[in-house]
């Protein structure tokens, strides 16, 4: 690895905000390297006006953030950092640096990532702006925003507020290698945080501002991909239905790839995990219609028991709320769940499909049932409006 002095640059260009610039030797404001001479005296070069001194260890610590210019005599004496870049260092707040003393940011992504950890299941690893950004939205309580470059912090909502007036967030600075090692992603964003997630209060916040709720719950039997569960979450939160139910089989729904595939519906809609069927009915209104979408017939039923989801009024009973049942495309329902649905007199619903295919999965076929009940329960308050009118 090059020391930070054996790099010449060209005394009237900008680095351009390499984070490590040690470990990434790039490339156009590079001339030459450096080499020592056997007294250890430096190479007499041609541009006496380069200073190597002001190329210090600190700019590589600080990713270059701050844009500054190397520059000598010939250069510009009135050179300085443009005010963009001073308007994005006026914004970020004070921060603490992770080290290996105190190494918090190992720590704290331990105790939330590790199943076996009991005691921290109240908090969630969330990685990008764009689902901290929700979170932030939604008021839900963020402990920790760990970042690799001050940068990566332009866009987040209320910073200076969370850890200066509010003083419930803790910004720590951290090497782009070390997230590397904790981000599940291809690519880390150079962000993460630690939420709190989300209780009855915070639910109760949340169900209040959205106006317009589809009188509709979803229940997910043993809907095990990560992928499908994060799509269903982010179809049934756009669709604005009233929670989402989890039975035991499901994938845990703070599962990385979950939140990644959710883009920010956990922060949405309210969602209820490992709920045993002795218990759903616990969790449901007392009148309800119930609806089951699956992809094999029960023991007990005939393809004549099955009616296609376009076909059926939704709301004949407009008093009652409705319940959908999504299983695996795999495996099918449990058979708890077939008890459950012979037990509350369910429908079973069937979606046409052409050239010898055996199923959809999970996500896109609850995403077409539950636009369909959408689309009727629009069409009735539509209908509602018109008489009064």
């Amino acid at each position: 690895m090059f020391r930070p002095y054996e790099i010449l640059l060209r005394s009237n260009m900008i680095i351009n905000n390499y984070r490590y610039f040690s470990r990434r030797i790039v490339q156009q404001n590079v001339v030459r390297i450096i080499k020592p001479l056997a007294d250890n005296r430096r190479q007499t070069i041609n541009d006496r006006d380069f200073n190597p001194p002001e190329y210090s260890r600190k700019h590589v610590d600080e990713g270059f953030v701050n844009q500054d210019r190397f520059v000598g005599k010939n250069a510009d004496n009135d050179s300085k950092p443009s005010s963009k870049n001073n308007a994005v260092l006026n914004n970020v707040p004070p921060f603490e640096r992770n080290s290996r003393i105190n190494n918090q940011f190992s720590e704290q992504i331990i105790k939330t990532i590790m199943k076996k950890d009991k005691t921290n299941t109240e908090t969630a690893l969330l990685e990008g702006k764009r689902i901290i950004n929700d979170a932030i939205e939604n008021n839900l309580k963020i402990t920790y925003i760990f970042f690799s470059c001050k940068e990566d912090l332009d866009d987040i909502i209320d910073l200076k507020r969370l850890v200066e007036q509010e003083k419930t967030t803790k910004l720590i600075k951290v090497t782009y290698k070390e997230m590397k090692i904790y981000s599940q992603l291809k690519t880390p964003p150079g962000i993460m945080a630690i939420v709190q997630k989300p209780d009855q209060n915070d639910w109760k916040k949340i169900i209040e501002k959205n106006t317009n709720i589809l009188p509709l719950i979803l229940i997910c039997d043993n809907v095990r991909d990560p992928g499908n569960m994060g799509t269903i979450i982010r179809t049934s939160a756009a669709a604005g239905i009233e929670k989402i139910i989890l039975t035991e089989g499901c994938v845990d729904h703070w599962n990385q790839k979950v939140i990644k595939a959710g883009s920010g519906g956990h922060f949405k809609i309210p969602i209820e995990s490992k709920i045993n069927w002795n218990e759903i009915a616990s969790k449901l209104p007392e009148t309800f219609d119930l609806f089951v979408a699956d992809v094999k017939n029960p023991s007990n039923s005939t393809e004549s028991s099955y009616h296609s989801y376009h076909q059926i009024d939704y709301f004949s009973n407009n008093n009652r709320s409705k319940v959908l049942i999504i299983g695996n495309e795999a495996f099918g329902l449990s058979t708890k769940c077939y008890e459950f649905v012979d037990k509350f007199h369910g429908h079973y619903l069937k979606i046409p499909l052409s050239n010898n295919s055996e199923s959809l999965n999970s996500a896109i076929a609850s995403a077409i049932v539950i636009y369909e009940i959408r689309r009727q329960y629009e069409l009735i308050n539509q209908e509602k409006q018109n008489k009064k009118i």
